[in-house]
């Protein structure tokens, strides 16, 4: 049995995975980037899952297929806040990628809680920049 490392998309893998079953959102953690190597038996991931008004988990995926047959795998993740994954999209391809993208105070994605947190912020650094210029 050999293993499809070039998997991008539910739909792909629907496609190139014949008994494949799946539950619930499959597509909770978006793909940011991926590259792999058929030849050389490689693939590495990033994918990001979505905490709308707060920021992103980000999952990397390394994963080889050892000369023996067997397979390695090695993951991480981590929290990234105040970022949210933007899709770019081209005109005549629709969509062609993801990136994450910070918030900005006046971004709809942003909500009441954290504009409120980032006028406390605010408020703070100005107070510590009066007490920095006096001494």
């Amino acid at each position: 049995m050999t293993k499809d490392l070039s998997v991008t998309s539910p739909d792909d893998a629907k496609e190139k995975i014949s008994d494949i079953e799946t539950w619930g959102d499959v597509e909770t953690w978006l793909l940011l980037a991926k590259a792999s190597s058929k030849s050389q038996g490689w693939m590495k991931s990033t994918k990001a899952l979505e905490i709308p008004g707060h920021g992103c988990l980000v999952q990397v995926t390394t994963q080889q297929i050892n000369p023996d047959g067997s397979s390695a795998l090695a993951e991480a993740i981590c929290y990234v806040p105040n970022v949210f994954v933007h899709e770019v999209v081209g005109e005549e391809a629709g969509l062609i990628g993801r990136r994450l993208v910070a918030y900005v105070s006046d971004s709809p994605e942003m909500d009441e809680e954290d504009e409120e947190d980032e006028e406390d912020e605010e408020g703070e650094e100005g107070e510590d920049e009066g007490e920095d210029k006096k001494g």
